[in-house]
């Protein structure tokens, strides 16, 4: 199995390997058994450091997925089981339509009629429980990744911002899934087990990558310009180094320092803004639906700006269930 590293993605490293590893068990593409490259191999392959490889494998060994044996050998463990089987769901629901219908023909019910009548039933059950919900820092993005994903799926995708998650949850609208950039999914995690429904919703994370006008506007830059990264406090203790690997490993090509650092108020990016280092200030956390219209207007502050990966929401569209059927 192949292992693809993506350098212009933010998320890390260990990250992408693990995702990778997830995919291809949730596909099918790896079985119980199935061996993989060894983290010598790997490196070789990849260029990939050998102790990121090794903090990704032991990591999947410790979720129970990976097996690592005596002489480096590594493999799925027995009990994981692909996550859905496709072929199999829909020969499933080929059957339930069939005697479904069979049903409705025995209460002499038209049966274009009722498919109509079903659909308008699915669309109000979807808008009275919001299933599907999409969870990052600030409403505005939420936003417009929500819409992004509703209109790639074709149903209702609700957006929500972490520091109202608990209250969303407990508003009483059946949540089911719950989307997330994986740099959001720890924090995401945190704010749905501490609203005790760690059970009935399963966070699915996707992978984001930069848009190329934020990349082209960062490659702009000259050598040895500082670049400073702004996120909320909870955020820098869990994840600040995180952040700071990821865009060092997409731009290290251009010599720009990244440095983490934590803000609450507009005041401490107005400061950042009078440092002689003269830095760009890239703005992680919900903060800036709080900032002024000016200082969000600042030629030297911005967002990071991302697009989902394709690949990686056609992967969690299967895991929410939205599955494709043959014509």
């Amino acid at each position: 199995m192949r292992i693809r590293i993506s350098r212009d993605s933010p998320v890390p490293v260990s990250t992408q390997i693990k995702e990778r590893i997830s995919i291809a068990l949730f596909l099918g593409e790896l079985r119980p058994g199935d061996t993989l490259p060894s983290i010598r191999d790997l490196e070789a392959s990849s260029g990939v450091g050998r102790a990121i490889i090794r903090r990704a494998y032991m990591e999947l060994k410790d979720q129970g997925l990976l097996e690592i044996k005596q002489g480096r050998r590594i493999s799925v463990r027995d009990v994981v089981v692909p996550i859905t089987e496709t072929k199999q769901r829909v020969k499933e629901l080929n059957l339930l339509i069939k005697q479904t219908l069979g049903r409705v023909r025995q209460l002499k019910i038209n049966e274009i009629v009722f498919g109509r009548y079903l659909l308008s039933q699915a669309l109000e059950s979807s808008r009275d429980n919001n299933q599907l919900v999409f969870i990052d820092a600030n409403m505005h993005i939420a936003s417009e990744r929500a819409k992004e994903i509703s209109h790639f799926w074709g149903i209702p995708v609700v957006p929500a911002v972490l520091h109202n998650l608990r209250a969303v949850l407990t508003e009483g609208d059946f949540i089911r899934y719950a989307i997330t950039p994986y740099h959001r999914l720890e924090r995401a995690a945190e704010e749905i087990k501490q609203a005790g429904f760690t059970k009935q919703v399963e966070i699915i994370p996707i992978q984001v990558t930069f848009r190329p006008d934020f990349r082209q506007k960062l490659l702009s830059l000259k050598p040895n310009s500082p670049v400073w990264l702004f996120t909320h406090p909870d955020e820098f203790d869990k994840n600040g180094q995180s952040f700071a690997d990821s865009y060092e490993e997409a731009f290290a090509d251009i010599g720009v320092h990244f440095l983490v650092k934590q803000a609450s108020t507009e005041a401490d990016i107005l400061k950042a803004l009078r440092s002689p280092a003269k830095p760009l200030i890239i703005i992680y956390t919900e903060l800036w639906d709080t900032l002024s219209q000016k200082t969000k207007n600042h030629l030297m502050v911005m967002r990071p700006q991302y697009e989902i990966d394709k690949f990686s929401l056609e992967i969690a569209k299967a895991r929410a269930g939205i599955v494709t059927l043959p014509e």
